[in-house]
């Protein structure tokens, strides 16, 4: 009991601890002071060691409270795969996919990723079976972390932009570049800014050999590439 317990609350600190530190300016040596905290604070409140426990009528197997879990696990996720989450984006480059994007050097981080949010779900789960504190305010946590996910966000504005733009958006923004100096021998430069290169372009049955001038000019070029975090705080970038 005394071993599940504060196993429990462990797993749960640490997980705290890192979303902390990975979504605030705390250093990643802060991270053990969280979770010691945390583990005070469920110490002091008795976390599940009630002084009058209450079973539940029905052992708890599952808990509507693990999908706001979950979006916010994913969230933090792509918080530090890629910087600033669109998730709008996401399914764009879901739909359409992409190569030479950064994500295949964060598989072993999803695999982390999976299997912490396995062991939090556990232990969760465990703090609901044996605390009837936590079954009561279990409701209005699923509440309060869907409310400050910001993975949401995108979703909602996306949507409100859906329903009141008219599709002519773009149209009215655009403003024509206007050239103010220019020297009377410009240089012979040419640069391509590119965000990400789809498969879709790639399959040669339906558009040939679309990548053949830009391979080309890979080929004869300079080629900077770019697909972890810690290049641009904006996410990965590829010229």
């Amino acid at each position: 009991m005394h071993f599940s317990r504060w196993c429990s609350l462990l797993i749960i600190g640490l997980c705290l601890g890192y979303a902390v530190t990975s979504l605030t300016r705390l250093p990643t040596w802060a991270l053990p002071f969280v979770a010691a905290a945390w583990l005070a604070l469920g110490y002091w409140l008795r976390w599940g060691a009630p002084r009058s426990p209450q079973r539940p009528a029905v052992p708890r197997y599952w808990s509507w409270a693990l999908i706001p879990i979950a979006l916010w696990g994913l969230y933090i996720y792509l918080s530090e795969s890629f910087g600033i989450v669109d998730l709008g984006a996401v399914f764009f480059h879901l739909q359409a996919g992409m190569t030479d994007h950064g994500g295949v050097s964060r598989v072993g981080a999803a695999i982390f990723y999976t299997l912490s949010m396995a062991a939090l779900f556990v232990s969760f789960l465990w703090l609901l079976r044996h605390d009837h504190r936590w079954r009561r305010g279990e409701f209005f946590l699923a509440l309060l972390m869907l409310a400050s996910n910001p993975l949401l966000y995108g979703v909602t504005q996306r949507g409100a932009a859906i329903v009141t733009d008219d599709g002519a958006w773009l149209d009215r923004q655009y403003v024509e570049p206007m050239i103010l100096d220019a020297r009377e021998d410009p240089p012979n430069l040419l640069l391509l800014y590119l965000e990400s290169v789809e498969r879709t372009y790639a399959d040669r049955e339906r558009f040939g050999d679309a990548y053949a001038d830009l391979d080309a000019i890979g080929e004869n070029g300079l080629v900077y590439e770019a697909s972890t975090r810690s290049t641009t705080p904006a996410g990965p970038w590829r010229a």
